[in-house]
């Protein structure tokens, strides 16, 4: 069951652009831009496949890590976000299939 995103204060909104490959079925996973610098210390990726396998990783934009590759199936996958602000708070920014 896929969650409701919250909703990021705008100084601190952040883009990311998710998109699964239909030959390898890798689902490529990049921050695209944020509204100030600075202003995400670090994203958690999930990927759970229909089989209930799960992938993680982490985007740390901070370190000039942004974007990750991470495994998928070659039916629809379940991709969330749990973005963690400079200040402390996280929100879950992205969650969604990727067919």
């Amino acid at each position: 069951m896929l969650l409701p995103t919250a909703s990021v204060p705008s100084v601190q909104k952040s883009y990311f652009h998710v998109e699964k490959s239909p030959i390898t079925s890798r689902i490529l996973i990049t921050l695209a831009g944020s509204a100030g610098h600075g202003s995400i210390q670090s994203a958690d990726v999930t990927v759970t496949r229909p089989n209930g396998s799960v992938s993680t990783g982490i985007i740390l934009p901070l370190n000039g890590v942004t974007e990750i590759v991470l495994d998928g199936s070659k039916e629809a996958d379940r991709v969330e976000i749990i973005a963690l602000m400079s200040e402390g708070r996280t929100y879950r920014v992205y969650d969604a299939l990727a067919a």
